[in-house]
């Protein structure tokens, strides 16, 4: 009786050891604040630099807005179908592979509508078109101290952009007020060159009733089926929107995250732009 004792006190006290070694060595894990330098544009995300109340704006005014999970290449089957838009916010947590930029390619040429938005967007997005290409460039380095979510920084000495032209892009639309960090898109003629085929990851249009693919087009065949990109808003530095064609689909550069961002999308008249790129 006494050893069953002494076993169940011994239990107790080395139970009772760990439960204050764990407490005393316990560190709760600090939750990294909002940051401009390594920014959170999911959809998901309810902080400044995140983009859930647009999500949640657009899924609750009706608009058939989903979230994609599937590996771009989806795209090219019966789920991409249903997309008429899709959307890119900044750099994504899993980088796209050369496949399936590729096949965001296909998609696009067979008649899609991607909607870019970034700073500065990789190249590889950046599709050229006919004999024009379109070019990122930043004016601002991001300081590390900034805080996203103070709205007087973050747009401190912005003039409000203002259209263009009246386009279905900026219908409704007088001005927008950008970050102070917006990159700036630049429309440059693409250099002339003897017509010769282009790469099929460049340009190709893919049978929409099977997987087999057509002949790349040629430049002067794409610059046929491809008009110049349409700056839609911009400032003295540099367009702010700007689309173009591309196969039959479309492609739409906005250059600065911070207007459709939790802590952008109320200024001025970024949330009417934001609702006209992705309904475009």
């Amino acid at each position: 009786m006494r050893q069953r004792l002494t076993i169940i006190l011994t239990f107790v006290v080395i139970i009772g050891v760990l439960v204050i070694i764990n407490t005393v060595t316990y560190v709760k894990q600090e939750k990294l604040p909002d940051s401009e330098l390594l920014p959170n544009r999911s959809t998901y995300h309810s902080g400044p630099t995140g983009a859930r109340a647009f999500y949640d704006l657009l899924s609750e005014s009706d608009y058939q807005v989903i979230r994609w999970r599937e590996a771009p290449e989806k795209l090219l089957g019966k789920t991409g179908e249903k997309v008429a838009t899709f959307v890119v916010i900044g750099t994504t947590r899993l980088p796209f592979s050369e496949e399936q930029i590729i096949a965001l390619h296909k998609w696009i040429a067979r008649g899609g509508c991607f909607l870019l938005i970034d700073r500065d967007p990789p190249l590889k997005f950046l599709l050229k078109t006919g004999e024009w290409s379109v070019y990122s460039r930043l004016l601002y380095i991001l300081p590390l101290d900034i805080d996203p979510g103070d709205a007087s920084a973050m747009t401190k000495d912005v003039k409000p952009f203002t259209p263009v032209q009246p386009t279905w892009l900026t219908r409704e639309v007088q001005s927008v007020l950008p970050s102070r960090f917006a990159g700036r898109l630049s429309v440059v003629p693409a250099p002339v060159s003897s017509p010769s085929p282009v790469k099929a990851t460049k340009i190709t249009i893919a049978n929409p009733d099977d997987e087999e693919e057509v002949e790349p087009l040629s430049q002067a065949e794409t610059a046929k089926f491809s008009r110049a990109p349409v700056i839609h808003v911009s400032d003295g530095n540099g367009a702010l929107l700007v689309d173009y064609a591309y196969g039959s689909g479309r492609v739409i550069v906005l250059s600065d995250p911070y207007v459709v961002t939790n802590s952008g999308l109320r200024a001025n008249d970024n949330l009417q732009l934001a609702i006209n790129v992705v309904t475009a």
